[in-house]
């Protein structure tokens, strides 16, 4: 079998910027710590246990970005990857989605892949769309939110769990090729293993220009960008209760909350 694991490199959470860097963090690269996304690495670890249960699998992890976000293949690769593909396109974080799925769905379809996992979302932009945009530019079907992948013995299917609203889950049988993005679920992503990544540090990973692959132009401009307002807070009234019941009476009276 032959996968590809889409991942990406993002701005940690924990990482928060000053507001004067806010515009900095979208236009471009700044002093700001910077992982693989979460979700890409479930990806990744659902790739890994497909190929320790179907043996001579191959697994290609690939980013979309500039140079720095070869970072992201080096996690995969010390995860246990076997390939890394860097498509070199933008020299910002803002990358919409249908460039960064045109980008995949244009490199993989020479390829001939069984499977391309990407994570359920990103967690900078949160958008989960890049997954279901790769499915249709590659023309095959595709399946959210998936917690957990069964292949089938002859490597023809794959059977998998995925997430509904309410805690509801749902087992689906997909034919291959297929795209699957994939949610937080049981198997909690391994440790990149030293030997792997001291040998992915020095790994001639293939990059891939982005013109070469012709992808769209950006549809989207970034316009602004600011911290929200604040537009309530709280209020914690003071003295006896007596004294605090009468005061919160007032207060609701006055917002009309009582007649």
């Amino acid at each position: 079998m032959k996968i590809l694991a889409c991942v990406k490199w993002i701005c940690d959470p924990v990482s928060v910027p000053e507001a004067e860097h806010l515009a900095q963090l979208v236009r471009q690269r700044g002093p700001f710590g910077y992982r693989v996304n979460r979700y890409d690495e479930f990806a990744v670890e659902e790739a890994l246990r497909i190929k320790e249960a179907i043996p001579n699998t191959r697994i290609d992890a690939l980013t979309v970005g500039p140079p720095e976000c070869t970072e992201a293949l080096v996690r995969a690769l010390g995860m246990g990857a076997d390939h890394g593909i860097h498509v070199l396109a933008g020299e910002s974080d803002c990358l919409e989605a249908f460039v960064v799925a045109s980008a995949i769905a244009t490199y993989a379809t020479s390829k001939a892949y069984d499977l391309i996992l990407t994570g359920l979302m990103s967690e900078d932009f949160m958008q989960s769309q890049v997954g279901p945009m790769v499915a249709e530019l590659v023309r095959a079907p595709c399946v959210t939110a998936v917690v957990t992948i069964t292949p089938a013995p002859d490597g023809s299917s794959v059977t998998v769990e995925r997430e509904l609203e309410g805690g509801v889950d749902e087992v689906v049988e997909v034919t291959l090729p297929a795209v699957l993005t994939i949610q937080t679920g049981t198997h909690v992503p391994r440790n990149a293993k030293l030997p792997r990544l001291l040998r992915a540090k020095n790994y001639p990973f293939e990059r891939v220009e982005g013109r070469d692959l012709r992808l769209p132009d950006n549809r989207q401009e970034f316009m602004h960008l600011s911290e929200p307002q604040k537009k309530r807070e709280g209020r914690i009234l003071q003295g006896g209760t007596r004294q605090r019941a009468q005061e919160l009476v007032e207060i609701l009276e006055k917002r009309g909350f009582l007649p």
